[in-house]
């Protein structure tokens, strides 16, 4: 089996869209133990579970699903090479603006999209708050992330062998 994405090296981070983001803030806070990083200028919750900046960002629309997912590599190497080989399997790959690399808290990011539609990124230098320690507002002593980042994601696609290839 060929990985296209073999310099990808964790998920780093996830979005998703959500209807009622004052519940979604609840839910995450009180019920997962996530921490509450507060909310941007632009309208987005950010949501801690490691020593990053935050893992989940939540958007207010009406989609509650999955807006994009934001997978890491070490570098600007491996951000070339995530890009290279998503090209040569014929992915439209863009580079990401300035602007867009700020908004997400990043070094630098690239664009592009899973078989199925589903907005992807591939970044390199995701924030870290070494100031601020994560702190769960439950009574639990945090999440196991390291290497692995979110962890998972679970996506259900029409395009199933293609994604299977793809990821």
């Amino acid at each position: 089996m060929v990985t296209y994405m073999s310099a990808v090296q964790a998920l780093g981070y996830g979005g998703l869209g959500v209807k009622d983001l004052d519940a979604w803030e609840t839910f995450a806070t009180q019920i997962l133990g996530l921490q509450s990083a507060g909310r941007t200028e632009d309208g987005r919750l950010l949501l801690r579970m490691d020593e990053y900046a935050y893992r989940l960002a939540l958007h207010r629309d009406d989609s509650d699903d999955i807006a994009y997912a934001g997978w890491e590599v070490a570098d600007a190497q491996g951000l070339r090479e995530v890009a290279e080989r998503l090209r040569a399997i014929g992915v439209e790959v863009s580079a990401g603006s300035t602007e867009h690399a700020k908004l997400r808290g990043v070094t630098d990011l690239i664009r592009f999209s899973d078989p199925n539609g589903v907005a992807c990124e591939a970044f390199y230098g995701l924030s870290i708050r070494f100031e601020s320690p994560f702190q769960s507002p439950r009574p639990i002593s945090g999440f196991v992330t390291g290497a692995q980042g979110v962890g998972h994601i679970v996506m259900l696609g029409a395009e199933t062998e293609k994604s299977i290839r793809f990821y």
